[in-house]
């Protein structure tokens, strides 16, 4: 999937996902959870810099 894709399910554009991928803007937990349930994955295995609500 692209990032532009990626973006789309969390509700976000590419760029600010990259900035994501990149630790550079740290990901809500609302988002890591959608991401996590989107990949069928434990939000706790996706390796992004997580920010605390």
């Amino acid at each position: 999937m692209t990032q532009s894709e990626v973006g789309e399910v969390i509700g976000t554009d590419d760029r600010t996902y990259r900035k994501y991928e990149n630790g550079e803007v740290k990901l809500s937990g609302i988002r890591l959870q959608i991401l996590a349930d989107f990949f069928g994955v434990p939000a706790n295995e996706i390796d992004l810099k997580v920010r605390k609500e």
